[in-house]
């Protein structure tokens, strides 16, 4: 996970919680198999997938480009002044990099 966008805490914190979700009976009634440890990395791979999908769009687009750039003003990429003119767009991404793309809840067992 690359620190663009900040998100690496918010993917760790859904991860917890899902293991958690996915795992707590099976761990009390002592049967956690496999099978568990698959769903969870069914549950978080696309979200995991598509954030660090966007970490390397960003990783090229901005800051690659700034790093190359040795004077003058910074041009800021064209999908970024999209995304920051348009209110659905621009609302949409700071959404994701919050939230990821589902909420994650944590199940109580009982």
């Amino acid at each position: 996970m690359s620190p663009v966008g900040g998100v690496a805490i918010n993917y760790a914190i859904h991860d917890a919680v899902e293991t958690s979700n996915v795992l707590a009976r099976p761990l009390q009634e002592e049967r956690v198999t496999v099978e568990h440890l698959i769903q969870v990395q069914r549950r978080r791979e696309l979200p995991t997938r598509f954030i660090q999908a966007f970490q390397s769009l960003m990783q090229k687009q901005v800051i690659q480009r700034s790093l190359r750039q040795t004077a003058g003003p910074l041009p800021v990429p064209f999908i970024t002044r999209l995304a920051l003119h348009i209110p659905l767009v621009r609302d949409l991404l700071a959404r994701i990099i919050g939230f990821g793309l589902g909420r994650t809840q944590v199940k109580l067992i009982g």
